[in-house]
C-alpha cells in the first residue's frame, strides 16, 4: 500500500505515531522533511519502502530520539544534519 496522500502534507506536525509494520510501499516522501516540528522519533521501519532516505529528513532538526526506517528496501546514508 503507497503511503497516503494526506500524510504528505503534516508539516506542523510535532508527535507522528503508527507509521511502522503497515505493509507501505514507495519511497519516503519528500514532503516529510517539512515536518520541522517533529521532536521525538520518526518510525517507518518494518514496511516494504524503498530507495534512499531523503536529503530532505535533513530538516528534522529537532528529533530528539530516533529515525528508524530498518527492515525496508532503504539505501544510502542518513542526511549529516541528522548525524
Amino acid at each position: 500500500m503507497p503511503i497516503h496522500q494526506s500524510l504528505r502534507s503534516l508539516a506542523g506536525c510535532c508527535l507522528l505515531q503508527g507509521l511502522y509494520s503497515n505493509k507501505m510501499t514507495g519511497t519516503i516522501p519528500t514532503e516529510f522533511g517539512k515536518m520541522t516540528g517533529l521532536v521525538d522519533r520518526f518510525r517507518v521501519y518494518a514496511n516494504s519502502l524503498s530507495g534512499k532516505i531523503p536529503t530532505e529528513l535533513g530538516q528534522m532538526t529537532e528529533l530528539t530520539s530516533e529515525l528508524a526506517v530498518q527492515s525496508n528496501q532503504i539505501n544510502g546514508t542518513v542526511p549529516t544534519q541528522l548525524g
